[in-house]
C-alpha cells in the first residue's frame, strides 16, 4: 500500500525543485556570460592579448624587438632586458641630450677634444674650427662621426658651465647625460663616452626603443636620420659629403628598403646593432636588433621582424 503524501509535503517538494532548477539555470547562465565576456573583451581590447614572442620566429641577434612607434607597444620580442654594448648607438643618446642643451645654430668650436677620440673609431672628417650644433648632430648620426660626437659633448658641456680642459668638459657632459637618462627612466643603460667605441657602455633592446622614441620627438633628429647623404661645408670652405652607414637607405644596396626611414647603426668587432624606423599603411614601427654577428645579419633579422609585423592581424598591429 503506497505512502500517502500530504498536500503540504507536496508543496514543499515542489518548491525545493523550483529552487533547484533556478540555481541550475543561474549557474548555466553565468557560464554562458563568462564565455561571452571573455570572447568580446579580447576582441575589443587587442592589447590584452598575449604578445607574440620568438617562439614563432627566429633572429640570429642576441636581442631584438618590433614595436609601435606611436604607443611603444611591443609586438615581438627577444631578450629585451639583456644588456648589450650599444657601439655607435651611443651617439643617439649623446645627440638627443646635447640638442636639448644646444640650439640648432649655436656655434661649437671643434678643437682639443679631438685628441680624445679613440683610435679606430669612425669619423666624419671634421677640421678644427666653428660648426653649428646642427652640423655636428648631422655629422654624428649620418656617417656616425665620433669626432662630431666628442665635439658636441664638449660644446654642450661648455654651455652648461663646464670649466677645465677638453677631458674635463667631456667628463662633465657624460655625468650630465647619466643624470638626464635616469630622469627619463632609463635603468639599464650606461653611456661611458660619447661614441660608444670603448668598453663600458651598455643598453637593452627595450631602452634602445625608448631612446629612439625620445629622439624622434626632436624635429632636427627626425630629419637627420632619414638622410642617405648630406653635404656639410667646413670652416676651411671645403665641402664634406657624408654618407649614411644604414644600408636600408642606400638604393644601390641589396638591403634597400623604401619603407625604412632611418635611424642608426652601431658596430664593433663581432657585434652589429641596428635601429630602424619603418613606415607603412599609415602606421610607424621601430625595429631593434642588438648583437647580430655580421653586418648582413642585422639587416636580415630586421627584415624578419618586418615580415612578422606584416603578417599580424590588423587589430593586433
Amino acid at each position: 500500500m503506497g505512502e500517502n503524501i500530504s498536500s503540504s509535503d507536496y508543496r514543499a517538494r515542489r518548491q525545493w525543485w523550483i529552487v533547484f532548477l533556478v540555481l541550475v539555470l543561474i549557474g548555466f547562465g553565468g557560464l554562458i556570460y563568462s564565455l561571452w565576456f571573455e570572447t568580446t573583451s579580447s576582441k575589443s581590447n587587442p592589447r590584452d592579448a598575449a604578445v607574440p614572442t620568438t617562439s614563432s620566429f627566429e633572429i640570429t641577434a642576441t636581442a631584438g624587438l618590433a614595436a609601435s612607434l606611436d604607443s611603444g607597444k611591443i609586438l615581438f620580442s627577444k631578450e629585451t632586458q639583456t644588456e648589450v654594448a650599444p657601439a655607435s648607438l651611443a651617439k643617439l643618446f649623446v645627440v638627443e641630450y646635447a640638442m636639448s642643451v644646444l640650439k640648432n645654430l649655436d656655434s661649437v668650436k671643434v678643437g682639443a677634444e679631438q685628441a680624445l677620440v679613440p683610435t679606430g673609431a669612425s669619423k666624419a672628417g671634421l677640421v678644427p674650427g666653428p660648426y653649428s650644433a646642427r652640423q655636428l648632430a648631422r655629422a654624428s648620426l649620418i656617417p656616425s662621426g665620433s669626432d662630431a660626437a666628442y665635439a658636441l659633448a664638449a660644446g654642450a658641456a661648455r654651455k652648461l658651465g663646464a670649466k677645465g680642459d677638453a677631458q674635463a668638459q667631456v667628463d662633465f657632459f657624460m655625468e650630465k647625460l647619466s643624470t638626464h637618462l635616469k630622469e627619463q627612466g632609463f635603468k639599464n643603460t650606461t653611456i661611458a663616452e660619447p661614441c660608444g667605441f670603448l668598453p663600458g657602455s651598455t643598453t637593452t633592446a627595450e631602452e634602445a626603443l625608448k631612446i629612439t622614441r625620445l629622439a624622434l620627438q626632436n624635429t632636427l633628429i627626425k630629419q637627420i636620420v632619414q638622410k642617405p647623404t648630406q653635404k656639410l661645408f667646413q670652416p676651411d670652405g671645403k665641402e664634406l659629403v657624408m654618407r649614411n652607414t644604414n644600408k636600408f637607405l642606400d638604393q644601390s644596396s641589396e638591403f634597400y628598403q623604401p619603407n625604412i626611414k632611418g635611424v642608426k647603426t652601431g658596430s664593433l668587432e663581432g657585434l652589429n646593432n641596428l635601429i630602424s624606423w619603418y613606415q607603412a599603411d599609415q602606421k610607424a614601427y621601430i625595429f631593434v636588433v642588438l648583437g647580430a654577428k655580421t653586418d648582413e645579419d642585422r639587416y636580415r633579422d630586421t627584415q624578419k621582424l618586418i615580415d612578422q609585423v606584416k603578417n599580424l592581424p590588423q587589430e593586433q598591429k
